[in-house]
Order: C-alpha cells, then sequence, then structure tokens
C-alpha cells in the first residue's frame, strides 16, 4: 500500500521504509488482525440479540400500557366519585318539607343538578362510566343512590373513596370479582 504522506507532519513508526526521494513512504506493519485468515463470524446481530432486545421492548411497552390501564382507572374512579358527590348535593338542596320525597332521578335533571359528564344529565336514563344505570330516589328522610353494574376492580377503590366523605350512613361491599349493584343511602 502506497500512502502519500508529508513527513514533517507525521511520527515515524519504526516499521516504516522511506522510498528514495522522500515524498512518498510505503507503510507496512497496519495489517488487520484477522487478514488472511477465515472469517469464522460475520459482525452484526445474532437471533439471540434479536430476542433479547424484543423482549425489553415487549416489558417496556408493557410497563407503559400498564401505567396507562391504573392511570385511567383511577381516573375513571375519581371521576365517578365526583359525580356521586355532585349528585349528593343536588339531592341536598332538593330537600323541602317532605324530607327528600321528591328526590328522584327525574327531578335531578329537571333542576340541573346532574353532572354534565354523564350520559343522560338532562334528560332520559343517567348512564356511569361503566355503562350501568344510575337512580336517585328519595323518602321522607333519607336518599338512595344506585349504581349498577359497577366492576369490581372499580367498586372496591371507589367505595374506599366514597367511605372517607362520610356523606352515606350504608353503601353496599363490593365483591372481589364480578359486577356490583353499589348503593348508597345518604341523609
Amino acid at each position: 500500500m502506497t500512502l502519500n504522506i508529508d513527513p514533517s507532519c507525521t511520527a515515524a513508526p519504526a516499521d516504516r521504509e522511506s522510498l528514495s526521494d522522500g515524498a512518498s513512504q510505503k507503510v507496512t506493519g497496519y495489517a488487520l488482525p484477522h487478514a488472511g485468515t477465515p472469517v469464522a463470524r460475520q459482525a452484526g446481530a445474532s437471533v439471540a440479540d434479536f430476542l433479547a432486545w424484543m423482549l425489553l421492548a415487549v416489558i417496556v411497552a408493557s410497563a407503559i400500557f400498564g401505567g396507562y390501564y391504573v392511570l385511567n382507572k383511577d381516573t375513571e374512579n375519581n371521576t365517578e366519585a365526583q359525580n356521586i358527590a355532585q349528585l349528593v348535593k343536588g339531592a341536598k338542596l332538593l330537600r323541602d318539607m317532605n324530607g327528600y320525597a321528591n328526590v328522584t332521578t327525574a327531578a335531578l335533571q329537571a333542576a340541573g343538578a346532574i353532572p354534565s359528564n354523564m350520559v343522560g344529565a338532562t334528560t332520559g336514563t343517567l348512564y356511569h362510566s361503566w355503562d350501568g344505570e344510575v337512580t336517585v330516589v328519595g323518602s321522607a328522610t333519607q336518599f338512595v343512590i344506585t349504581y349498577r353494574a359497577v366492576p369490581s376492580s372499580n367498586c372496591i377503590p371507589l367505595r374506599a373513596n366514597l367511605s372517607r366523605t362520610a356523606q352515606f350512613v350504608s353503601m353496599t361491599n363490593c365483591p372481589t370479582t364480578g359486577n356490583v349493584d353499589l348503593v348508597m343511602t345518604a341523609r
């Protein structure tokens, strides 16, 4: 291999041969370590490397989607807890000398006391985030809010959240599996 190198800019390696004119030099001793030997393994990723990276990608994606699921479930529970608090507030505002006897879902809708994010907030059947029917029925001394078909995975944290508010005199216990009609009685 012949290179044109300015001798004033480079240090001379011990195994460099000088040419007669001094302008060009021949460089030896810089061969690749595997020069002249057959390559035993080709460079690049193997199937095992590929599978390891794919496994890492699946783990990262699972963590992201799992976090989204947990966050979304908490958001739904918080939204429904706020909706229930607004229903309680609306029912208490409709209380008159007959107590809560005039409190119904239709009366709350007519008074505009239903949260606007609930399906059926203005008229018709009222639904919660998990597509179950919501009813409000009053009597002389109390009113009952019923959330039908609440998934147990949402019922347990929702009930825990609502029990801290001290608004209810009784609430349905949540099962560990399946759906439940969450019945909440308030005064």
